[in-house]
């Protein structure tokens, strides 16, 4: 014990010191900085440290204790990092580089954005080359991860950030999971930090199901439920577009509806670009009528001028 509080006054007494002999300089090799500041010297020269900044140089990085510098830190809290530079990712309050060409991220295989002229490449999970690859639907473009099918280019697009397989710009069918939430409207929201049975994600908020869902109701597990048994083991009822098999499960898409992801949406590209037999049948019906209104026209013409 004598030792111990022996080390204690010593490292103490050296902390002090050390403050009082830098106040608050560095050099490119010794960080003698304050907490929430950073070391800007580059070469062996002394200079003044800086309060930690959001856009702080890569190598460079906040003093979270006094001494020590989190390298490629921004943001300090309570003696621990909290925040990274663009392209790193905190773990154990460390910051550490996310994937190649990867700009944001939350871990080293989950990137959120990459860098421009890169695309996030869903089947590979990585960040690709953007290339030009031409596509007739959207499902060209899904089943190798490049986003969806421009209708006017007939060009694959990338999704938005965030979005793991999508219909369009804005429309997204299956959101990184890892940080959020697909809703029924192809929307990603926040992620619950757990699932509670009888109960939908609500941007982040357990809600009952019966209150109007925006997501999927949880009921221990299954997907695709609109609502739970009374017990909350399995799905009462699915979702829109969704049929439920003989086991109680909610997993085979309705006519018109493809499965994207987990979940059955509308058939994006037959709504979009085809005609449905209704409207087919009413242009047909429209033709016939001005066809036989212009013949019966033109047959009153020919006879009224044949009588004169």
């Amino acid at each position: 014990m004598e030792n111990q509080s022996i080390l204690q006054l010593y490292q103490s007494c050296k902390n002090t010191l050390l403050k009082m002999d830098t106040d608050n300089t560095c050099t490119n090799s010794v960080n003698t900085c304050d907490t929430n500041n950073f070391c800007p010297a580059n070469g062996s020269s002394k200079e003044k440290c800086k309060p930690c900044i959001a856009n702080m140089l890569q190598g460079k990085g906040c003093t979270c204790v006094t001494g020590t510098t989190v390298v490629n830190c921004t943001q300090c809290q309570d003696g621990s990092c909290i925040t990274c530079i663009p392209g790193a990712y905190l773990q154990n309050s460390r910051c550490n580089f996310c994937m190649q060409d990867c700009g944001n991220c939350t871990a080293v295989d989950f990137c959120i954005k990459c860098n421009e002229g890169f695309v996030f490449n869903t089947v590979s999970k990585t960040c690709v080359k953007q290339v030009v690859q031409s596509c007739s639907t959207n499902q060209d473009c899904q089943k190798v991860g490049t986003g969806f099918c421009d209708p006017s280019k007939h060009v694959c697009v990338a999704c938005a950030a965030g979005c793991d397989l999508c219909s369009s710009a804005t429309f997204c069918n299956k959101c990184k999971e890892a940080d959020f939430m697909t809703t029924i409207e192809g929307k990603c929201t926040n992620k619950c930090n757990t699932n509670v049975s009888g109960k939908f994600c609500n941007n982040g908020t357990q809600t009952d199901c019966a209150e109007g869902l925006t997501s999927a109701c949880y009921c221990s597990g299954f997907v695709n439920c609109a609502s739970c048994t009374s017990d909350k083991t399995s799905c009462e009822t699915c979702l829109p577009g969704v049929i439920m098999n003989s086991a109680k499960q909610c997993n085979i898409c309705a006519d018109g509806y493809d499965k994207i992801g987990e979940m059955c949406w509308a058939n994006f590209n037959s709504s979009q670009n085809k005609i449905g037999g209704g409207a087919i049948a009413g242009i047909v019906i429209a033709v016939l009528v001005v066809v036989g209104v212009v013949g019966g026209g033109l047959a009153f013409y020919f006879i009224k001028k044949a009588k004169k």
